[in-house]
């Protein structure tokens, strides 16, 4: 059933009209499959079971299920048939779909002589293809003139041969750069590489004019200044984008918007401008619809964005609605995440009982290594505003074994807290004087350069040196 629903709960009411039009022409064949549209057009009823009671006066059987399949079968063909201009939500979609149907109707006309009315469609088509890039549809069209002498004016079919080579590889190079941009993994290449990689694919959007080649530099250019941590570089590339997404409706489509969104919002987010990030952040999520694969990490990047802004309530209120979504929360590892999230917002409000509690829950593998390690340091944290010591020498034994298995370069500021923690046992929880003897590990944690970067989205969600100095006495 849950396919059939999908697909009836994205219909919109022009095409649902047009539909139960289709199927009063014929109500004797379609009979049973206006039925069905109509009970789940209530939505109230949701259940095989009780479709198939309503339809057969009996439980699900192969007619039933046939039944089902032939209904999807009609919607789809009647959606191609008769989609309309604002049916989908991305002018480049609609465009494609536009020339899909105008060249099966000028391959209808070719193949039964009519030549004149096919040219006119072909050539509607091909300008369509050329305003949105849509570079297969530009070939086939090419290669239909070319095998078709008495449709092209000029007989030019050598010259369109050559066309068609030169579409092919423009359309080689888009798909290149689209999968370079996909697989970039900077932490594994070397920054030579990296850079001869974006070189190749500038120099190609300068040559073809491809605005979606274009598009392709700047996020693959923002993947690469982030990784070395050049974020007004890397922002710089993000207005770029969001300016080519307003200038070229071949781009602005969904999918497109809520990636440019999301980058430009986490570039914010490092560049401490936090306010701004939200913004983008909550457009990003605006029109991210459920169970598309930037969700999650848009909500936990928006849930940054509230807690850096010290809107706690607001995270508060989406964190209570993730939790709460069982299909989000399905996956252990997400779960643990928001629940880690929880403690922290907790522990900002001064309940360090339940935070510890809640951290106490959150159930996160040893794989998680990065998850895991801020569990550790929070769970000190917590026994620390809580002056509950007792335990506190077999955790931060637990928190060095975890450590250990860390590289140093992903470990430098974690290695670093540690030694704090450390030196504050040892001095019976006397933070000024942690600070005299160990004000070079606190120095490398406030300053946070290079190894010791702190990342306003990491695992380390309370900046362990705003903590110590928040206790330091005057």
């Amino acid at each position: 059933m849950d396919r059939l629903l999908q697909v009836i709960n994205c219909l919109k009411p022009q095409e649902i009209q047009v539909i139960k039009d289709f199927f009063k022409k014929d109500a004797g064949t379609h009979g049973k499959r206006k039925q069905l549209l109509n009970i789940l057009l209530q939505k109230n009823i949701n259940d095989d079971v009780q479709a198939a009671l309503l339809i057969y006066n009996k439980k699900p059987d192969s007619a039933y299920f046939h039944l089902k399949r032939r209904l999807l079968d009609d919607i789809l063909n009647l959606l191609v048939l008769y989609s309309f201009d604002d049916s989908c939500e991305s002018s480049e979609l609609n465009a494609e779909l536009n020339c899909t149907k105008l060249l099966m109707q000028a391959k209808l006309l070719i193949s039964r002589g009519i030549s004149k009315e096919a040219r006119i469609l072909l050539k509607k088509a091909y300008l369509l293809a050329e305003d949105f890039e849509i570079i297969d549809v530009k070939i086939k069209i090419k290669d239909i003139l070319a095998n078709n002498v008495h449709l092209s004016i000029d007989n030019a079919s050598p010259s369109l041969n050559v066309e068609i080579s030169k579409d092919l590889a423009t359309m080689k190079q888009l798909l290149s750069a689209e999968k370079n941009i996909l697989n970039f993994s900077f932490a594994k290449a070397d920054n030579l590489s990296c850079v001869r990689n974006l070189e190749k694919i500038r120099k190609t959007y300068k040559r073809t004019g491809s605005k979606k080649i274009e598009y392709c530099y700047y996020l693959g250019k923002i993947t690469y200044d982030t990784f070395y941590k050049r974020f007004d570089t890397a922002y710089n590339s993000g207005l770029k984008l969001l300016n080519l997404l307003e200038c070229n409706p071949i781009l602005k489509n969904r999918a497109n918007q809520i990636t440019v969104y999301l980058e430009v919002g986490k570039i914010l987010m490092r560049l401490h401008r936090y306010k701004e990030a939200k913004i983008y952040l909550i457009k990003a999520g605006d029109i991210t619809g459920r169970g598309m694969k930037n969700e999650t990490e848009i909500l936990e990047a928006l849930f940054f964005a509230y807690f850096r802004n010290e809107e706690y309530h607001n995270a508060e209120k989406l964190l209570n609605s993730v939790m709460s979504d069982k299909r989000i929360c399905a996956d252990a590892t997400t779960m643990a995440r928001w629940k880690y999230f929880h403690a922290n917002l907790l522990f900002s409000r001064g309940l360090y009982k339940e935070s510890l509690n809640t951290l106490n829950y959150a159930g996160f593998k040893k794989e998680q290594q990065g998850w895991l390690i801020g569990n550790k340091i929070m769970e000190l944290l917590n026994i620390i505003e809580l002056k509950d010591y007792e335990w506190f020498e077999f955790k931060i034994e637990s928190f060095r074994k975890v450590l250990t298995s860390l590289k140093y370069k992903e470990s430098a500021r974690y290695l670093t807290s540690y030694q704090l923690f450390k030196y504050l046992y040892k001095t019976q929880f006397n933070f000024n004087l942690t600070l005299t003897h160990e004000s070079d590990s606190f120095s490398k944690l406030r300053d946070g350069q290079d190894n010791y970067y702190w990342d306003p989205m990491c695992h380390e969600v309370i900046k362990m040196d705003n903590w110590f100095s928040s206790k330091l006495v005057n």
